[in-house]
C-alpha cells in the first residue's frame, strides 16, 4: 500500500520551510533553547524529541482520563500540576528539535512533517486537558471552545498552503504565549480546584439586558476563545481570499491548485470536517463517559488526518483533495445518532436525558428504519476503532516511503552523521581553546627593552558570561541560534 506518488516524493525532497510572526517571547527563550540544544548528546534524533514532547501531552491525557472520564468533577491536585509541567515540557521540546536536527546535520523534509503532524495530534488531547480543568464535558459549550482553537489552527496551515509561509503571530502573541495561557488555566485549577470556574461573573447593567445578568467563568473562557478563533480564522480567509497574494514561484508552487476559487473549495472541505465534529460532539452531551471521550477523540484523530493530508500536499506542492474518510466517519456518526434520535422505536431522548418508549403513534416506516440501525454507542465504538486504525495505517505507511526515498531513519542518527557532528564538536572545542590562549597573550616590554610576549590561560581570557562555544563554533551554529531562528523556523529538519 502506498499513499504517495513519485512525483510528491519529488515534490517533498525540493521542500524548503518559511515562517514568521515571532514574537517578543520567543526572542527570549531562543538563547535558553540553543543552549540547552548544545548541551543533548549528538546522538539524539530531532524526531525523537518531538516525539518525547508530544509522549508529556499523552501522559497528562491518560491520567485526566483515568482520573476525570467524564470530563467533569474534581481530580487530585497534582494532576492539574502535571497537566501545566507537561504543556511546558510539550512547547520547549518542540521548539528545539529543529536545532538539533542543523546542529547534527540530520535537516530533512520527514522533520517538518513529523513535527506538524504530532501538533495536529497533539493538540486535541491538550483541549481534552482544558475541558477537564474548567470542567466542562462534551456539548455545545465544548464544541465552540474547541472549534475555536481548532479551526484557526487549520485555517493557518491552509494559508501556508497558498503564500507558502507560516504565520506564527504577531510581535506580541503568538504559539508561545498561547501555550502558556494554557498552562495559567490548569495552574488556577490546580491551586484553586475546578470550582473557580463555576464563580458567576455579573455582568454591568448597561449589559444585562442583552447578555443576561452574568456567566460563570468556564462560559467566559470559552466565549472569548471562540470569539478570538473566529477573529484568527476571519484574517486567515482575509489573506487569502481578499488581498491580492503575490504569485508563488515555479518551484515552490509546483501542481499546487491555487486561486480564490480553489482556495474557497478547499475551505470548504475543511470547514466541513470541523462543523460534522462539532456536530458529533454536542450530540454526544449526556451519553456517558465513555462514548463522550470516544466521540471527543474520534473527531481528534479525523482533524489530524484532515490536518496531515493538508500538510502534505503543501510540503509535495501537490492538490489538495477532498478528505473523504474523515468526511465519511464523521457524517456517519452524526447521521446514525439524529436518525436514532428521530426515529428509533426503542427510545426516545427527551431533553432531559430520559429514557422512555416511544409514542404509540410511532409510524410504520419509523419503525423499518430504527430496526436498521445500529445503537448510538455501537457506532461511537466502530466509527473511533475504524477512524484510529485509518490513521495509524496512513501516517505508519507514508513515514515508511518518505525514509526509503530519502535514505534517512525516523528515528535514530545514522552513524556517519552521528561520527561527523561528533568531529565537528571536538574540532570546534579546539579551536576554541587555541583562539582564546592566543588572544590571551599580551606583548610587555621589560626593563631592559626587549619586548615579551606574556601568555594567560584560557579561562582568563574569556569574557565574564562568554559560552564555551569558540568563534568556528558559533558560527557553525549560527544557522540555528540567529534571532531570526525562533520556535516556528526551528521545526524544519
Amino acid at each position: 500500500m502506498q499513499f504517495l506518488s513519485h512525483e510528491e516524493l519529488i515534490g517533498l525532497k525540493q521542500y524548503k520551510y518559511k515562517a514568521c510572526g515571532y514574537t517578543v517571547l520567543d526572542d527570549i527563550h531562543n538563547p535558553v533553547w540553543t543552549w540547552l540544544v548544545n548541551r543533548l548528546p549528538i546522538w539524539l534524533a530531532p524526531n525523537l524529541i518531538t516525539l518525547l514532547a508530544s509522549a508529556s501531552i499523552l501522559i497528562s491525557f491518560m491520567i485526566n482520563i483515568c482520573y476525570l472520564p467524564g470530563f467533569k468533577g474534581e481530580a487530585p491536585q497534582w494532576v492539574y500540576l502535571v497537566t501545566a509541567i507537561s504543556v511546558v515540557l510539550y512547547v520547549n521540546l518542540d521548539c528545539m528539535d529543529g536545532k538539533q536536527a542543523r546542529r547534527t546535520g540530520s535537516s530533512s523534509p520527514l522533520g517538518q512533517l513529523f513535527d506538524h503532524g504530532c501538533d495536529a495530534l497533539v493538540l486535541h488531547m491538550m483541549l481534552g486537558n482544558i475541558a477537564a480543568s474548567l470542567g466542562v464535558s462534551c456539548g455545545w459549550r465544548m464544541a465552540a471552545g474547541c472549534l475555536g482553537i481548532l479551526a484557526p489552527w487549520m485555517l493557518a496551515q491552509w494559508e501556508e498552503y497558498h503564500t507558502g509561509v507560516m504565520v506564527y503571530g504577531t510581535r506580541f502573541y503568538g504559539v508561545l504565549e498561547a501555550n502558556y495561557s494554557i498552562c495559567v488555566v490548569h495552574l488556577v485549577t490546580g491551586l484553586f480546584g475546578p470550582a473557580i470556574w463555576r464563580h458567576h461573573v455579573a455582568f454591568p447593567t448597561v449589559f444585562q439586558g442583552l447578555l443576561g445578568d452574568g456567566m460563570s467563568l468556564a462560559d467566559l473562557s470559552l466565549i472569548v476563545v471562540a470569539t478570538a478563533g473566529v477573529a484568527q480564522g476571519c484574517h486567515n480567509v482575509h489573506r487569502v481570499l481578499v488581498q491580492p497574494l503575490p504569485p508563488l514561484p515555479e518551484e515552490e508552487r509546483g501542481s499546487k491548485h491555487v486561486g480564490r476559487v480553489a482556495a474557497s473549495r478547499q475551505l470548504m472541505y475543511l470547514l466541513v470536517v470541523c462543523l460534522l465534529g462539532g456536530i458529533l460532539m454536542h450530540l454526544a452531551e449526556g451519553r456517558g463517559a465513555l462514548e463522550g471521550r470516544l466521540a471527543f477523540s474520534t473527531f481528534g484523530v479525523l482533524y489530524a488526518l484532515t490536518a496531515t493530508q493538508l500538510i502534505i500536499a503543501h510540503m509535495c506542492k501537490q492538490p489538495l483533495q477532498a478528505p473523504l474518510v474523515p468526511i465519511l466517519l464523521l457524517a456517519l456518526g452524526v447521521a446514525n445518532t439524529l436518525a436514532l434520535k428521530y426515529t428509533s422505536p426503542h427510545l426516545i431522548i427527551s431533553s432531559s436525558n430520559e429514557v422512555s418508549s416511544p409514542a404509540p403513534s410511532t409510524h410504520t416506516y419509523k419503525n423499518w428504519v430504527g430496526s436498521w440501525l445500529l445503537s448510538q454507542r455501537d457506532v461511537t465504538v466502530v466509527v473511533a476503532v475504524v477512524s484510529w486504525l485509518w490513521y495509524s495505517t496512513y501516517v505508519l505507511v507514508i513515514i515508511n516511503q518518505i525514509c526509503e526515498y530519502l535514505d534517512v531513519q525516523v528515528l535514530s542518527i545514522s552513524k556517519v552523521l552521528a561520527r561527523n557532528a561528533a568531529t565537528a564538536a571536538a574540532e570546534a572545542e579546539a579551536k576554541d581553546m587555541q583562539s582564546a590562549v592566543y588572544h590571551a597573550t599580551s606583548i610587555t616590554e621589560g626593563a631592559d627593552g626587549v619586548r615579551y610576549h606574556t601568555k594567560g590561560t584560557a579561562e582568563d581570557s574569556k569574557p565574564h558570561g562568554s559560552s564555551r562555544l569558540g568563534g568556528s563554533e558559533v558560527d557553525a551554529l549560527s544557522s540555528y541560534s540567529s534571532p531570526s531562528s525562533h520556535s516556528g523556523s526551528d521545526k524544519e529538519e
